[in-house]
C-alpha cells in the first residue's frame, strides 16, 4: 500500500479571541512509519499565542509527513485558549 507523503515545512495556528496556550506546546510530524519526530518545542512555560494579526506561524526545517500532532502543556492554574484553524505548509 503506497502512503500519502507530504513535505512539510511550517504549521500555522489561528487562535480563537487572541487566546494562547500559556504553558506552551509541542509539534511532532510522521512520516507513515510510527516514528514521531519532534519539529517545535516551546518548552514547558513559554505560552503559544498570536501574533497581531491573530496567526502564529511555525516554520522548521522541511521534512517529509504524513501526520502532524500538536500537543499542548497544561497548565492547571491558567485558561487554556482555543485553536480555531490548523494549517499545514
Amino acid at each position: 500500500m503506497k502512503l500519502d507523503r507530504y513535505q512539510v515545512s511550517e504549521v500555522a495556528l489561528s487562535w480563537y479571541g487572541g487566546q494562547t496556550w500559556p504553558a506552551g506546546g509541542k509539534l511532532d510530524v510522521d512520516d507513515g512509519s510510527g516514528n514521531w519526530v519532534t519539529v517545535f518545542d516551546s518548552g514547558i512555560g513559554t505560552p503559544l499565542g498570536p501574533t497581531p494579526d491573530g496567526t502564529q506561524r511555525i516554520p522548521f526545517a522541511t521534512r517529509p509527513a504524513r501526520y502532524v500532532r500538536l500537543t499542548g502543556y497544561f497548565n492547571p492554574a491558567a485558561v487554556q485558549g482555543l485553536i480555531e484553524h490548523i494549517e499545514v505548509f
